[in-house]
């Protein structure tokens, strides 16, 4: 059986050039689309880029700090609070400096902020500590094993 609309589809010399302007046509059209999803694309990278830029000052706690007992909720302190200390930020942790004198020996303490967990010896046992961010705020979870076992539960907030 012969298919004379299949053969004048194929065999003409005009519909190869409307081939090719459709698929040039469609091609144009293609790459006008991926130039939009670049475009998209790019600027979410640039909204979300600004988005972590503006929310980590929130997150930085290197500084001197004095304590401010009207703000802050000291319940059940069972150990010495110190009316001010000293902190270094870096990504992977916060290192806390702790003297009872103003130019006096510093108590260290090393917070974790990349996901691991800190060990450490004292005079009173082993603190396992580790820390997770909830928006602005950091959360710290210290175990302390020993004589006596306790948890101690801290959250900062600039």
């Amino acid at each position: 059986m012969d298919y004379p609309y299949l053969h004048t589809i194929c065999s003409g010399n005009i519909w190869p050039k409307r081939l090719k302007l459709i698929y040039l046509l469609k091609i144009k059209k293609f790459s006008v689309f991926l130039g939009n999803m670049r475009l998209i694309t790019l600027l979410i990278v640039a909204f979300l880029a600004a988005a972590v830029g503006i929310a980590q000052p929130d997150r930085d706690f290197s500084g001197s700090w004095k304590l401010n007992s009207t703000k802050s909720n000291l319940s059940d302190t069972t150990g010495t609070v110190h009316p001010s200390f000293r902190a270094e930020q870096s990504p992977a942790s916060l290192t806390v400096f702790v003297s009872a004198q103003q130019d006096g020996p510093s108590t260290i303490s090393a917070y974790p902020l990349d996901g691991r967990s800190e060990k450490s010896k004292t005079a009173d046992g082993v603190l396992s500590t580790v820390t997770k961010w909830e928006g602005s705020a950091l959360l710290v979870n210290t175990i302390v094993s020993g004589r006596s076992n306790y948890t101690v539960m801290e959250r900062w907030k600039r």
